[in-house]
């Protein structure tokens, strides 16, 4: 049985995973291509998030931080 990896997707794309994390994931996409087609369909949205925010600069105290 393939245990799918479409619940990591997200956190794939925007590169929030560890190092084994990541690894187990790169693994299962060489052989899925379901699950390849999930992450460039996620990429693609992903992409647009900052689209969708407004630009907001730091204050001066984070700045100094």
């Amino acid at each position: 049985m393939i245990n799918h990896v479409i619940e990591d997707v997200p956190a794939y794309v925007v590169g929030v995973l560890d190092r084994a994390e990541l690894a187990r994931i790169e693994e299962h996409l060489r052989e899925c291509a379901g699950c390849r087609a999930e992450v460039y369909g996620f990429g693609d949205v992903a992409a647009l998030i900052p689209l969708a925010l407004d630009r907001v600069e730091p204050g001066p105290e984070l700045k100094s931080r």
